[in-house]
């Protein structure tokens, strides 16, 4: 299992996968390059084939949040998505993604401020280990370091 690689462990594996992974001219990104406004990093692409696309609420023509599903991990009974922590300008979109999608589990992956840096726009105004009930239930969790 992943987690009991520990944090150095997913370190490397992540390392180890970038190092291994398509070149960057090989891989399709052509909504990610058309909106570098809504990308934290411009080194970790959201894939085209993969991502994830905003149709809620109907009418609203901009369907592009960095956001990717990940599909057929063997020890998950359903598909997951990972995105990039929501900045100021894309917490609107990453709040219509979590509507969308019926998201019951949000696991950030990082802390709110990391080495005196904002690593995300905090999405809620509930305290972390909540649960939230709306028309579905939602568990917000976080890595706790």
């Amino acid at each position: 299992m992943t987690c009991a690689k520990g944090i150095q462990g997913i370190l490397q594996e992540f390392d180890d996968i970038k190092a291994t992974s398509y070149m960057p001219g090989q891989i399709k990104k052509d909504t990610f390059n058309k909106h570098p406004d809504k990308n934290r990093y411009k080194d970790t692409f959201c894939l085209e084939d993969t991502r994830v696309i905003l149709k809620w609420p109907e009418g609203n023509s901009m369907d592009y949040i960095h956001a990717n599903w990940v599909q057929n991990l063997p020890e998950m009974s359903k598909d997951i998505i990972c995105t990039q922590g929501p900045t100021e300008k894309t917490l609107d979109d990453f709040w219509r993604m979590i509507w969308q999608e019926k998201c019951i589990c949000i696991i950030m992956l990082c802390g709110i401020m990391e080495s005196g840096k904002k690593k995300y726009e905090q999405v809620c105004c509930f305290d972390f280990g909540d649960t939230v009930d709306y028309y579905f239930k939602l568990y917000i969790f976080m890595q706790i370091h």
